[in-house]
């Protein structure tokens, strides 16, 4: 917990903040050009990232649909989603810090970092399949899919944190 601290202390300063939300804003501008591009080319197919559980030959048809100009924009995708996740983590957990700092309850700052991780490890899957393609391990599938699913429990935990925080924040709900 002493690292993550010192990083959050580190990255609520107001400078840092500003850096990381212009980071985070271009890293999603350049996985929604991507995005666009690769619906575009694949009559409509997104990414599994976005997909709440999936089957082999979901994943199979969603990654024949691309064709080689749409695996190319999903390169794009993964390259940016290789910092995504930790840039997500980082700006939700130090926002979260800021609203609670003089709180005595600060689990809601770990929050993001579990959705982060879960998105790293549902991101190699992912990547594992792309590269497997069409021979996508269907043993594997169950466990990216339930990942996808935790990613994406954990990340309405970390909006109900930031809710938490706000509430704590806005309604003296903190100790000065």
């Amino acid at each position: 917990m002493d690292i993550i601290e010192r990083l959050i202390r580190w990255t609520s300063r107001p400078t840092i903040l500003i850096c990381l939300v212009a980071l985070q804003i271009l890293v999603y501008a350049g996985i929604a050009f991507n995005l666009t591009q690769l619906s575009e080319v694949s009559g409509g197919s997104g990414i599994l990232d976005f997909e709440f559980g999936y089957s082999a030959d979901f994943v199979r048809s969603t990654l024949a649909s691309y064709g080689s100009a749409g695996f190319g924009f999903y390169r794009n995708i993964q390259l940016l989603d290789l910092v995504n996740p930790a840039l997500y983590s980082t700006l939700l957990a130090s926002i979260i810090s800021i609203l609670i700092r003089n709180h005595p309850r600060r689990w809601p700052v770990i929050i993001p970092f579990i959705a982060g991780a879960l998105d790293y490890v549902e991101n190699g899957f992912l990547y594992f399949f792309a590269t497997m393609f069409p021979n996508v391990p269907e043993n594997l599938v169950p466990i990216a899919s339930g990942l996808s699913v935790s990613k994406r429990a954990a990340i309405v935990l970390t909006v109900i944190a930031l809710i938490y925080a706000l509430f704590q924040r806005f309604t003296g709900g903190q100790r000065d």
